[in-house]
């Protein structure tokens, strides 16, 4: 619900001229679809957690909750979701958000670790987001002031959010009430539009082993995500909400937890050893592992797969193998395809290099059910199914020879 009627602030409405060449972008996905479910749509790292839609400036009405010194007005060619945003004419300085007119007496920021808004420019600009944007000892006695600039994309919706966590009490709710929320432009040549003011909860919990030496745990918090392995490692990753050179996660398990760059050209795979593959180049566990150089000669001298034609094939056409040869270079596993009727599959590795160190294998379209997946009779641990029904597994060891795997499902 938006503030009371008496709080509402004027704010001047100028008509400008449109500049030279504009291309409106592409409308967004679920046009008419309620603003939460299109912002779900676009905005990967929404979905699943709560979120608040503040301003969508789908209404003149909106235009009451912004003040400064700025003229701003509805723009219905751009839009984020919805059919309009608010566009701020070449040369305005900022504007405001007034927080405890949308979110009243609520204690701020309470359950919600990130606030923010989406803008657009058609030529290189800087957005910063200031909160709190009036005297600090007016907000709650001290609140500290948090700052942060966000480059914009030239013709991309661009998330500008600012992490409110170092406000927040591990020990004690916030009691703090709403500030106001300043955006800060610096783009002298070029009109800008914003939509979508939002506040969530993004925190999450992927993977949870955190024993010493036993497997990694994935997290994460604001506008980071962190990939812990303690004793061994650890990697704290910017999200898309971090800027331009943020990763979205793309998949994440007790073997390993697998990236992409926001507009999805780029890949980044972590392993729980430690080893990375990022953008088809391997790079090898950062403790000492005996075997980092047989698992960097495996990425240049992969092993040849077999597979029964009855039972399935191998899949060359993974958008992660870059030669189509059924290893995929930016997920250091090899990807095979069953036949999805039988409950079994079986599958030959061949090496072509001296030897293979834990090599990884992803088996997609297995019957449901409980797999069982066993080399030479040995029953193997390293054994994960994937929300989507994908099934990975590590080879132990070292591998000096051909072998079969056995997949069962029960």
């Amino acid at each position: 619900m938006r503030g009371l009627p008496g709080l509402l602030i004027f704010c001047g409405v100028m008509v400008g001229c449109r500049s030279a060449g504009y291309q409106p972008p592409t409308p967004p996905p679920l046009q008419g679809q309620p603003i939460g479910l299109q912002i779900q749509r676009l905005e990967p790292t929404l979905q699943g957690c709560p979120f608040r839609v503040l301003l969508d400036f789908e209404s003149p009405d909106d235009l009451a909750f912004v003040a400064g010194d700025t003229l701003a007005q509805l723009d219905t060619h751009v839009a984020h979701t919805g059919t309009s945003s608010l566009r701020l004419e070449a040369g305005q300085r900022g504007f405001q958000i007034r927080l405890g007119d949308l979110l009243g007496d609520l204690p701020f920021p309470g359950p919600w670790l990130m606030v923010g808004a989406y803008f657009y420019c058609e030529n290189a600009a800087t957005i910063t987001v200031v909160y709190p944007a009036d005297n600090p000892a007016a907000e709650g006695g001290g609140t500290r002031t948090l700052r942060r600039s966000v480059p914009l994309i030239p013709r991309h919706w661009t998330p500008v959010m600012l992490d409110l966590s170092p406000l927040r009490n591990p020990n004690a709710p916030s009691v703090a009430a709403p500030g106001t929320l300043f955006f800060q432009i610096a783009a002298p040549d070029s009109p800008v539009w914003c939509d979508d003011v939002i506040v969530c909860d993004n925190s999450r919990q992927w993977v949870d082993s955190p024993t010493a030496g036993q497997g990694f745990s994935v997290c994460l918090h604001g506008l980071t995500t962190t990939i812990d392995r303690p004793g061994y490692f650890r990697f704290d990753i910017d999200t898309p909400d971090a800027g331009t050179d943020g990763w979205v996660l793309r998949e994440a398990s007790l073997l390993r937890v697998v990236f992409n760059s926001r507009q999805g050209q780029r890949w980044w795979t972590i392993y729980s050893d430690g080893r990375q593959y990022k953008d088809g180049q391997f790079i090898p566990p950062p403790a000492d592992d005996p075997d980092a150089v047989l698992l960097a000669m495996e990425h240049q001298f992969i092993a040849r797969i077999e597979v029964p034609e009855e039972l399935g094939r191998v899949d060359r056409n993974h958008p992660a193998d870059k030669n189509n040869d059924g290893y995929a270079e930016m997920l250091g596993s090899y990807e095979l395809l069953a036949s999805g009727r039988l409950a079994m599959f079986d599958v030959t590795i061949i090496p072509q290099s001296p030897a293979l160190a834990r090599p990884v294998l992803e088996v997609a379209r297995l019957p449901e059910g409980r797999v069982v997946v066993s080399i030479e009779g040995q029953l193997l641990r390293n054994v994960v199914r994937l929300s989507d029904g994908r099934v990975l597994v590590e080879l132990p060891g070292i591998i000096r020879r051909a072998v079969t795997v056995h997949f069962h499902v029960e």
